[in-house]
């Protein structure tokens, strides 16, 4: 099943016997530890804020012009998955079905919140990073397989690592990549992936009753005008948070990001400051990034950007590499 899944962004099952064999980092072995001692209010507060944010949205859908819609859908649900990110990884509170029960409703509709923990907690082995066939969320191919490729799959794929085939192409690609392999692994028989999609049908129609039913949203305006621009700015975030690199420190990007945007992605474009402290609330990462700016940069070798504004007039119309995957480094 690797091969059907390996420039995803997000992998399923074909690789999780190797996955499980692999030396673990202490960022995936510790992940169940990082409850906190007391509630982090702050997250609590965004993720009121958020609920109430999106329950006036749908409500008022009617009433708002397409464009605003479009603009405030976007941010609330990049919110949204920003605020699972914080939930997976055990905030706010010490309780983990209290944390999960605050994100349960499956508003952004594309994946099970189990699935999108498991894979994440295995990403996080960070000597892993970028390689296909270990981290379940790299974008990149394996030589084997792209020396294989017609050359309009390449150009594919190339056009698939521009900024602009990311966001505009990307919530397709990715959604139809994971139910492929998942639809093939419940006709498979296999009880644990069924299991989480009827758990996730479950999230997916609390969601979809306040839409539909409350709000009258017809499904293909919710999906068109709040699902596709939401998945499409958090690809936005992202879109370079990985590189190949030979040293492992050197493969995780910091993106310094307006306000705006540092809160609906909940600091991550601070990524290399995640990555090496994958237990901090959101709200504790920039001062972290403060404090040890010039170390983290030599740590992971100047990946750094001063804004999206930076990232989108390097890559909107090129691709930031060869999505081929090499552990020496950069082909």
């Amino acid at each position: 099943m690797h091969d059907h899944c390996e420039v995803t962004g997000l992998k399923t099952q074909h690789n999780r016997a190797e996955n499980k064999t692999s030396p673990q980092s202490s960022s995936v072995n510790q992940s169940k530890h990082f409850l906190p001692a007391s509630t982090e209010w702050p997250t609590v507060w965004v993720i009121v804020a958020h609920w109430l944010s999106f329950t006036l949205l749908t409500y008022c859908y009617q009433q708002l012009p397409l464009w605003l819609i479009i603009t405030l859908a976007a941010y609330t649900l990049a919110l949204f998955s920003s605020l699972q990110h914080e939930v997976l990884h055990g905030h706010p509170t010490r309780w983990e079905w209290l944390n999960q029960a605050l994100v349960f409703p499956a508003i952004t509709l594309w994946i099970p919140f189990s699935l999108y923990k498991e894979t994440h907690l295995i990403h996080h082995n960070n000597d892993d990073l970028t390689d296909p066939k270990r981290d379940p969320e790299s974008y990149y191919v394996s030589p084997e397989r792209w020396k294989n490729f017609p050359y309009w799959v390449k150009q594919y794929f190339r056009f698939y690592n521009t900024l602009s085939g990311r966001f505009f192409w990307g919530p397709v690609h990715i959604a139809v990549v994971l139910f492929y392999s998942e639809l093939r692994l419940i006709i498979s028989g296999n009880l644990i992936a069924l299991k989480r999609w009827l758990v996730h049908g479950t999230a997916c129609l609390m969601a979809l009753y306040w839409v539909m039913v409350i709000c009258d949203i017809p499904f293909w305006d919710y999906l068109l005008f709040f699902v596709y621009p939401g998945l499409a700015l958090s690809l936005v975030r992202s879109f370079l948070e990985h590189r190949i690199a030979h040293d492992p420190k050197h493969r995780t990007v910091i993106v310094e990001a307006c306000p705006i945007l540092s809160l609906a992605f909940l600091n991550n474009n601070l990524h290399a400051v995640h990555h090496d402290h994958p237990g901090l609330a959101w709200y504790k990462l920039p001062k972290v990034w403060k404090a040890e700016r010039m170390q983290i940069l030599e740590a992971n070798d100047q990946y750094y950007f001063s804004g999206y504004l930076e990232v989108i007039r390097r890559y909107w119309g090129r691709p930031k590499e060869e999505p081929v995957y090499s552990s020496t480094g950069r082909l």
